[in-house]
């Protein structure tokens, strides 16, 4: 139950404890004056409580930092529990990170297999002088196509236009031409059939004229 109030002789209602009302102006000099609603607040409000032990009765109070505290513990708990059903069902292998996007994962830390560079064609005249592009072991797709391995902005490029083909058993670098509409040049020459090209040699596709590197050759290779 709360505390009983009682009216002072100017009819301010005080809690009875009190020797003298808190309102009359004798007793403002003693410190804070609060209001009517918050002397009652005080008096009716209770702080939680708890049981002591799961198999008593008795109960304890406990402060509200605590209640607060508390709260905030569990929605923590929640949240954690609702990204971690995100992997329900799957099976987590040991030493890999699994990085958690929606409704999907995706598993890292096993190194992807990667087809080494071979060679270069860097591009000494045309729309895109300057640019490098790299040759790898097998199959490089020259052409216009964005599907290509090498793609060429070169309205006189066929979509595709030749090949370059690495052998990395004997170190051989050979081109040849996909059919196209205006043919492939090596040194200024037209070529109608399997092409090695050494390092340093020209290759002419349309108005784009680029300079062979080898990197693979005699002395390494992959």
């Amino acid at each position: 139950m709360g505390q009983s109030l009682k009216k002072c002789e100017r009819n301010h209602l005080y809690d009875s404890t009190l020797s003298s009302c808190p309102y009359c102006p004798s007793s403002q000099k003693a410190g804070r004056v609060g209001t009517i609603e918050e002397v009652v607040d005080k008096h009716h409000r209770r702080e939680p409580t708890i049981p002591e032990n799961e198999h008593s009765g008795r109960l304890k109070t406990v402060p509200e930092d605590d209640v607060i505290q508390r709260d905030a513990k569990r929605k923590t708990v929640h949240s954690e529990n609702a990204d971690r059903s995100a992997l329900d069902g799957k099976k987590i292998p040991r030493n890999k990170t699994v990085i958690v996007t929606g409704d999907s994962s995706t598993e890292t830390g096993k190194a992807e297999r990667v087809n080494p560079v071979a060679g270069w064609l860097v591009v000494v005249k045309g729309g895109q002088t300057g640019i490098d592009f790299r040759i790898r072991i097998g199959r490089n797709v020259i052409g216009r196509d964005l599907t290509c391995d090498i793609v060429l902005e070169d309205d006189k490029v066929s979509n595709t236009h030749s090949t370059v083909q690495f052998y990395s058993k004997t170190s051989e670098f050979i081109i040849f031409d996909e059919r196209s509409q205006n043919g492939t040049f090596v040194n200024d020459q037209l070529i109608t059939t399997n092409t090695q090209i050494k390092d340093g040699d020209r290759i002419c596709l349309g108005d784009t004229e680029m300079i062979f590197r080898a990197f693979c050759n005699d002395q390494f290779k992959w």
